[in-house]
């Protein structure tokens, strides 16, 4: 086996051509360079980018984001619960080498964490890697291929779904929002937030920061479904090389009446298949059938979405005392430090 050499500072140039040179499916937008900064640009993170190369040619990155709070280097994470990513190996290169390159990334993502004293690492792949530290789960998101002939997404979907859609077609207006709407957006997610009694949402100034970075590159899109002059439903979509994440969405109790998410989700699929995307990725659920989430599920996998699984790996950091004492602390007070982007379901 030749030798891997980690880069800790990679040139974008590099970056991106590495990922060019990787399959489509591992172009994920944690290790698109943009998100990576954007993030970085708040303080909240420092942005980490890790390349590998064999005879000074690059064969893989690792992109992750360390998360700071309250003075303490919280967590590092590389990729997304809901959809895997931040790892990306080149598909030329043969099955035993991609897991070698694959895993030397890993474990200097754990030299980094090791060095920065971080409390919880975790890294999403594609690659079933046997490490002798940390845990290694299983995880699952629904994705469609898109197919390339542009024919129309209603012909994805299930027949109940192509039913609620045409109805929402119907009674809907999709329209593309723009800075100003992040707002009635928000509006929408409170709604949401009350009706289901969920307790996180996103905060203005996080969404204006990504909108401001990401939307004049084309990465990120805001859609809204009206009825009339009335908001009813939004969706936030990132846009990595190929593919599309449908990285949050929501509607009003009227919204669900109306079908505007078939709608929205017609519209979506419709626009990316004729701009030449492949992967929309749906960013999670579950197979519990009595769980919360059962019911977004169904939703996505009527929309055409088939289950593509990935690995979780994570470990804690050394000082186990700080981390009893962080989480004993989060919960008498209640307070939610887990590890979250700047938009978060």
């Amino acid at each position: 086996m030749q030798k891997i050499v980690i880069n800790e500072s990679p040139k974008r140039e590099i970056w991106e051509k590495t990922i060019t040179l990787s399959p489509r499916a591992l172009c994920h937008y944690f290790v698109d360079w943009d998100f990576l900064e954007t993030h970085e640009k708040t303080k909240k993170y420092q942005a980490i980018k890790l390349l590998g190369t064999i005879n000074n040619r690059p064969v893989g990155i690792l992109g992750g984001l360390l998360y700071k709070k309250f003075g303490l280097n919280h967590s590092l994470v590389s990729g997304s619960s809901a959809s895997g990513g931040g790892l990306a190996v080149i598909e030329s290169l043969d099955q035993k080498t991609k897991i070698e390159v694959a895993k030397k990334l890993i474990l200097s993502f754990n030299e980094v964490a090791k060095k920065e004293k971080v409390l919880y690492t975790m890294v999403y792949c594609a690659y079933d890697i046997n490490l002798d530290f940390g845990d290694k789960d299983l995880k699952y998101s629904p994705v469609i291929d898109l197919p390339k002939d542009r024919q129309d997404p209603l012909s994805l979907f299930d027949p109940k779904n192509r039913n609620h859609t045409r109805q929402g077609l119907r009674d809907c207006q999709i329209i593309l929002g723009n800075r100003e709407n992040l707002n009635d957006y928000l509006k929408l997610q409170k709604e949401l937030a009350d009706r289901r009694g969920l307790h996180y949402l996103n905060r203005l100034d996080d969404l204006n920061n990504l909108w401001d970075y990401l939307h004049p590159a084309g990465k990120l899109k805001l859609y809204l479904a009206k009825n009339e002059d009335k908001v009813l439903a939004g969706a936030i979509i990132f846009y990595a090389g190929k593919n599309l994440f449908y990285k949050n969405g929501a509607s009003t109790a009227e919204g669900m009446k109306f079908r505007a998410n078939n709608a929205l989700q017609y519209q979506i699929i419709s626009e990316a298949m004729a701009n030449g995307y492949e992967i929309y990725d749906l960013e999670g659920g579950t197979m519990d059938a009595n769980a919360p989430l059962y019911g977004i599920t169904k939703f996505k996998l009527s929309l055409g979405a088939k289950w593509r699984t990935f690995f979780r790996y994570s470990w804690r950091g050394e000082n186990k005392w700080l981390r009893f004492g962080l989480e004993k602390t989060n919960k008498i007070f209640k307070i939610d430090n887990s590890f979250k982007i700047l938009i978060y379901p």
